[in-house]
């Protein structure tokens, strides 16, 4: 895309395995940035992905008007929104920290009024 910019896509599996017993699958098209001022020390890259998403099974988050409710358990399919940054070193070109953040919801509206819930990940990549 030019200025550093890159289209990019994505495909992904998510367990959770604390408490609930969930898997979502996700596919999302996005926009990443690697053209950054200190990339020759730390290279850098942020990405934006958005796409639909399909959990197993909705879990309901007691204490919440905003979160799944009983009557919305039937809601799989849900956009997801994805960020992410990683941050390497000039000497270590394959290897990187990255931080995620993953959400799901209905799009304010235009799939459902549900707003799932959110998670942060963070990790170590290495590139083969």
């Amino acid at each position: 895309m030019g200025s550093g910019f890159t289209f990019e896509a994505e495909a992904q599996y998510v367990r959770e395995f604390a408490g609930n017993d969930d898997n979502t699958f996700a596919f999302g098209i996005g926009v990443g940035h690697a053209d950054f001022p200190w990339k020759d020390v730390f290279p850098t890259s942020l990405a934006f992905y958005s796409g639909p998403s399909y959990s197993t099974d909705p879990q309901i988050i007691p204490g919440s008007a905003t979160k799944l409710r009983p009557e919305s358990r039937s809601k799989h399919f849900l956009n997801y929104v994805g960020v992410e940054l990683a941050v390497g070193l000039a000497a270590l070109p394959n290897w990187a920290l990255v931080g995620r953040y993953f959400h799901r919801s209905g799009v304010f509206g235009l799939i459902t009024n549900i707003d799932e819930g959110s998670a942060i990940g963070l990790g170590i990549r290495r590139e083969f």
